[in-house]
């Protein structure tokens, strides 16, 4: 971390880059804690913060020789938002964004929501979603734009750290990544993001948020075997942005609406979803959402789903639901899963049928055992063994 008070000789102009520096790096350490704390913790549980176990936190500029231990999930926390906050200060007076790769100060205010949500501060989680639609209000309508979504040119994209994204790292000669039925059929037809975000055949869905070609397309070279699609399509395909570290204003749009409706503000909370689906769905259907209540806050976290699908949240908030004050649900998850004879083969071993039941310890992941082994002492999260059923083939 480069800080301006390292440069007292510093010209303005080295200055303003030496905070430039610092704030993204700031803002880049928040956002590696908030995403370590979410995998490897308890979601955040105010009354439990100071006594669960979150991450170990390295904030020194030295190399130390030292065993970590880890930290609670509250200084975790109290960490992230204290590097946000100076992020925050040090980029509100550097001038426009230098590109999509660099944060600036609305990146950080959209993640300061993301944080706050997920501590259940409303009103802060509100404000700072008020903050980037303020400044960047545009999205892209799905009616009117014929170009690939998450492109580096889109109006609503915020910050992207490179271009890993899922149909690169999973359709390329393997058994191809398949989008869950559940998914897909929660789109209603005049949804346009369901033909406009996957392609089916069959009852195999595939996902094409990324690709460059402007519509729902099938991959190049398909082939079909045993209720998979194998695929060499894309390999050739660079995608600009990540559809996994994507800030996006959308989003913002959805954290304003949730921490309205848990405030009871519900006309706000509706106004802000709705502007978001009148962007996706089809011109004159009833895209309007009118309900309120229970009601309202279940639309907005299925619009949640539906808009961020694949792109790094879902996980997160179904945990963060389950320990929601204003309307706890936990979520029984059951996955397939096929064994092949080898890594590019098609014939099938066996099939699997896994269970993630409510409110089970494994919606924390253990830590790394490289972590555990190399750090003596270091107390690992309890999980039950994992088994799983055979689905007679």
């Amino acid at each position: 971390i480069a800080a301006a008070t390292k440069l007292p000789k510093a010209t303005t102009d080295q200055i303003q880059g030496a905070n430039r520096v610092e704030g993204e790096a700031r803002f880049l350490r928040g956002a590696y804690y908030f995403w370590l704390v979410n995998l490897y913790a308890k979601p955040y549980v105010a009354s439990t913060a100071s006594a669960d176990l979150g991450v170990p936190l390295k904030i020194q500029e030295e190399v130390l020789d030292v065993l970590y231990q880890r930290n609670t999930v509250q200084e975790v926390y109290d960490q992230i938002l204290s590097d946000l906050k100076m992020a925050e200060k040090l980029l509100d007076n550097t001038g426009p964004q230098r590109s999509l790769y660099r944060a600036d100060i609305t990146t950080v205010h959209l993640l300061l929501s993301r944080v706050h949500l997920y501590m259940q501060h409303w009103e802060k989680a509100f404000d700072y979603a008020d903050k980037v639609v303020t400044a960047r209000p545009a999205l892209v309508d799905l009616n009117s734009s014929q170009g690939s979504f998450l492109r580096k040119e889109s109006v609503e994209n915020i910050f992207s750290m490179g271009g890993n994204d899922v149909p690169r790292n999973m359709l390329n000669s393997v058994q191809s990544f398949r989008v869950a039925h559940d998914l897909y059929q929660t789109y209603s037809d005049d949804d346009l993001r369901k033909t406009r975000w996957y392609w089916a055949m069959g009852d195999f869905v595939g996902y094409t948020k990324t690709p460059s070609s402007g519509a729902a397309t099938l991959p190049s070279n398909i082939s079909y075997y045993n209720n998979q699609y194998f695929s060499s399509g894309f390999t050739a395909v660079l995608s600009p942005v990540s559809d996994k570290f994507l800030y996006r204003t959308a989003e913002a749009y959805l954290n304003k609406a949730e921490a309205s409706a848990y405030l009871n503000r519900e006309s706000e909370a509706r106004a802000a979803l709705n502007l978001l689906r009148s962007k996706r769905y089809k011109a004159g259907s009833a895209y309007e959402v009118k309900a309120g209540g229970n009601e309202l806050i279940q639309r907005i976290r299925t619009e949640r789903r539906l808009e961020l699908a694949l792109e790094g949240h879902r996980w997160f908030d179904l945990r963060r639901y389950g320990v929601n004050n204003v309307l706890p649900q936990s979520k029984r998850i059951v996955h397939n899963y096929t064994v092949y004879s080898g890594r590019v083969s098609t014939t099938m071993v066996e099939r699997r049928q896994y269970v993630l039941e409510e409110n089970d310890p494994g919606y924390t992941l253990p830590l790394p055992q490289s972590v555990i082994d190399f750090n003596t002492g270091m107390i690992n999260n309890q999980r039950p063994v994992r088994t799983f059923t055979l689905i007679p083939r």
